[in-house]
């Protein structure tokens, strides 16, 4: 089911990425051993992290069967990211790493990463205000569906935000 319905839209394949090499290099980020090692992967996970509002929300209008009506948006999403994802690699973003609590390097953020993480959370908020609807607007096997997707992906994020 899953292959059938999601897989065929890239949007989801694309959030899967993201959020891959999101972790998959935040991993290493926590293993490295000297501050040069630790701000590379740290600058590295950030860019994929970028991407993840603008996959998301691109699911979401998808899902919801509005992409002509956000069509836009979406693409305006995509560009920020990519953005985003560039400007992970200068100062801008990230400044420096130091040592915080258990954290050995831990980012000190840069004049744009603020902006970053309102447009973060303006993309998802979004995101989950058209699955939420399609909660409501669906009926039987759809509405179902629709709700587990707002139940996974609120696990998803809620563990995400923790850090």
């Amino acid at each position: 089911m899953t292959s059938f319905v999601y897989f065929k839209k890239l949007s989801f394949l694309s959030f899967g990425i993201a959020v891959a090499g999101w972790s998959l290099i935040y991993a290493l980020w926590g293993w490295a051993d000297n501050a040069q090692l630790a701000e590379f992967y740290l600058r590295r996970h950030m860019m994929f992290e970028a991407f993840i509002p603008a996959a998301f929300f691109h699911f979401s209008v998808q899902f919801s069967g509005k992409y002509e009506r956000f069509k836009l948006s979406v693409w305006v999403s995509y560009v920020l990211s990519a953005f985003y994802s560039v400007a992970m690699l200068t100062p801008l973003m990230i400044a420096s790493v130091k040592n915080v609590l258990f954290f050995k390097y831990w980012p000190v953020p840069g004049p744009l990463l603020l902006s970053h993480v309102v447009y973060f959370f303006i993309a998802v908020i979004a995101g989950f205000i058209l699955i939420i609807r399609q909660c409501f607007v669906t009926t039987g096997a759809d509405r179902q569906r629709a709700c587990l997707m707002l139940l996974a992906f609120s696990i998803g994020f809620g563990g995400g935000c923790i850090n």
